[in-house]
């Protein structure tokens, strides 16, 4: 099938056109932004925990992002079909750095909390994006090969996000894990400004988009998809969650300490995504 990204999506870009790469680090992305809300923060929990009185309440504050993305999954459909693909990504993008930063500044329990919930609805949203731009730019062999990155790149950031984070801990203090989804958003940002020019017509083709109408048993068929993903989650959040407590007892509790086992987690599921992405491909 033809790799050519559509006309919609980069007016006569090619792979060699820097307009496309842009665009195609925007569609790589998405699963990255996603992880990111909460692989980021683990280095962080114990200080977190002490900041604000409870380890529980420090666990909720990291996971509850995973709620904001339910909480997004059932709107970003309608909403990116109302806005288009290139204001929908670039709205984004703005809200995944505001909510993303907000604890630079916030302190109060709730208030991270809910900054947390809308930055896993805003991460949301710019999946969603990525992957209607993918939808329409690419078709057959070329959208599995985005695919397959998109895995990759995920565990990738995921590996760079604990090691950066700790550095920045041990620099700044807690606070500064907050200031790489600042950096993330405003990289992607500026790659969507420039890559993703017009917005193609997701309405047009329901195949290649946003399919407009459901068939009839369609929420009973995907459940058990649904609860299959929602335990997968929850088994992925727990050890994240609960290492840096259990290093902290045995008298490892430095972010860089903390950062460096988790890291050795996130390799190896990175080696696996980069085997399933070159399986993908033949």
């Amino acid at each position: 099938m033809s790799a050519t990204p559509s006309t919609h999506t980069t007016p006569g870009a090619r792979r060699g056109d820097w307009r496309f790469r842009c665009a195609y680090a925007v569609m790589v992305a998405p699963n990255a932004a996603v992880g990111l809300t909460l692989a980021a923060m683990p280095p962080i929990l114990p200080e977190l925990a002490a900041r604000v009185g409870s380890a529980h309440i420090a666990q909720l504050i990291v996971s509850v992002s995973g709620f904001g993305m339910i909480a997004g999954g059932f709107v970003s459909g309608r909403l990116l079909e109302r806005t288009g693909i290139r204001a929908f990504t670039l709205l984004s993008l703005v809200l995944y750095g505001l909510l993303g930063t907000a604890g630079l500044y916030l302190s109060g329990a709730l208030a991270l909390g809910l900054s947390r919930f809308a930055l896993g609805i805003a991460g949301v949203f710019f999946s969603t994006s990525a992957l209607a731009l993918t939808a329409a730019t690419f078709t057959g062999e070329a959208r599995s090969r985005v695919i397959g990155l998109q895995q990759a790149t995920s565990q990738i950031v995921n590996v760079l996000a604990v090691f950066i984070v700790g550095a920045l801990v041990a620099i700044t203090g807690w606070r500064g894990a907050f200031l790489l989804y600042g950096a993330f958003a405003a990289l992607l940002l500026g790659c969507a400004l420039v890559g993703v020019r017009t917005a193609p017509d997701i309405t047009a083709h329901p195949s290649e988009g946003v399919a407009r109408e459901r068939p009839s048993g369609f929420f009973a068929a995907i459940a058990p998809v649904c609860a299959l993903t929602t335990l997968m989650g929850i088994l992925t959040v727990i050890p994240m969650a609960q290492l840096p407590f259990v290093l902290a007892r045995q008298g490892i509790g430095s972010p860089r300490q903390v950062a460096l086992v988790l890291a050795a987690n996130f390799v190896l599921a990175a080696v696996s995504e980069l085997f399933q992405a070159q399986g993908t491909l033949g």
